[in-house]
């Protein structure tokens, strides 16, 4: 937090944190690899007092869920490889993340509090017979998510902020070679 224009660090007494994580994989054919990832946390701070960052206003956050702490989070997958012959591959995979609602402050400010999304992503990847090299072509953020992964109160501005957004969508070549 930002007090007077002097960042402050405070430490929570106590807090209680559940969750559970699940993940699949599955290859119903040689080809096709399915996954999924699933995760549900349930984080609340014990008693503990912390000021706003936007009001600057101290108060009690006991029960408030973690910062960073999203509830829920899901990421599907799929990938296909299709043999080309002399042993090459062009395997062609795609993913969707969903990621829960989550705060950037103790006291769970709205105006702090980057709402559910989703990311998707794509790739295709040509393999060489020997193994040795692969050209991959792919698309992160395919549906061009505007996101924070992180927002804080700018200070002296009434209702700016200022904050680290998440990668735009981009597309790219990558080339491996492996010796």
């Amino acid at each position: 937090n930002v007090k007077d224009g002097v960042s402050v660090i405070t430490n929570a007494d106590s807090g209680t944190v559940q969750g559970l994580e699940l993940e699949f994989l599955a290859r119903p054919v040689a080809a096709l690899t399915l996954t999924a990832n699933a995760s549900y946390l349930d984080t609340a701070y014990g008693e503990f007092s912390d000021a706003d960052p936007v009001t600057n206003v101290v108060q009690g956050v006991e029960g408030n869920q973690f910062r960073y702490a999203p509830k829920h989070k899901v990421t599907l997958g799929a990938a296909y490889a299709f043999a080309l012959g002399s042993d090459r591959t062009l395997s062609l995979r795609g993913d969707v993340t969903l990621v829960g609602k989550t705060h950037f402050s103790t006291t769970n400010n709205p105006a702090l509090t980057q709402p559910a999304y989703s990311l998707a992503n794509a790739a295709a990847e040509f393999t060489s017979g020997d193994g040795r090299w692969s050209l991959i072509a792919y698309c992160k953020n395919l549906g061009g998510e505007e996101y924070y992964r992180d927002k804080t109160w700018a200070g002296m501005v009434p209702g700016a902020y200022q904050g680290r957004v998440g990668d735009p969508r981009n597309a790219g070549l990558q080339f491996i070679y492996r010796y």
